[in-house]
């Protein structure tokens, strides 16, 4: 009895769609998606026409492939997860500091440096460089550069003060 070239067994069915693995492919046979074209009986190995077989994988490979949408929602929860991942490995580093912690010292830093530049006023005073009756002005000016500032908000708003100076 001659051999058709296109039944062939399983074995060569799953290499010739990819190396489907062996539960992929009994899986697709279950639902229907593969048939036997001479289904094995004793030592008879089951045949699969390619000419049958290779249209119906590539069809169900289409409908279950993922669609550019996925991939763009795969990649994007990638890339977040990857940044995450790096935030908890600087995190155990020490490289990264609570946000508490760079607030309150942030504001320690601008209270010491409200109260360095409300001292210079009566410094100047002192070492003679200004006379004392001028020293509520200076310090008047002084307080308005300070709430100036605190109503900077973004790096902008310190650019068009910067600008206006000039």
């Amino acid at each position: 009895m001659k051999t058709n070239p296109m039944h062939v067994t399983r074995v060569t069915a799953r290499k010739i769609l990819g190396g489907v693995a062996e539960r992929t492919f009994a899986k697709l046979e279950a639902e229907g998606i593969l048939t036997a074209f001479r289904k094995g009986r004793g030592r008879l190995p089951s045949l699969y026409d390619l000419s049958v077989i290779v249209p119906q994988y590539i069809a169900y490979a289409r409908t279950t492939a993922p669609s550019a949408g996925d991939k763009d929602a795969r990649a994007r929860r990638d890339q977040s997860q990857a940044e995450l991942n790096e935030l908890r490995l600087a995190e155990r580093r020490k490289e990264l500091l609570p946000r508490e912690d760079v607030v309150r010292d942030g504001q320690a830093f601008v209270k010491a440096t409200q109260a360095k530049i409300l001292s210079l006023p009566r410094r100047l005073v002192q070492a003679g460089h200004i006379p004392p009756e001028t020293e509520p002005a200076v310090v008047g000016l002084l307080r308005e550069a300070l709430e100036e500032m605190a109503r900077w908000k973004t790096a902008l708003d310190l650019l068009h003060a910067a600008k206006e100076r000039r």
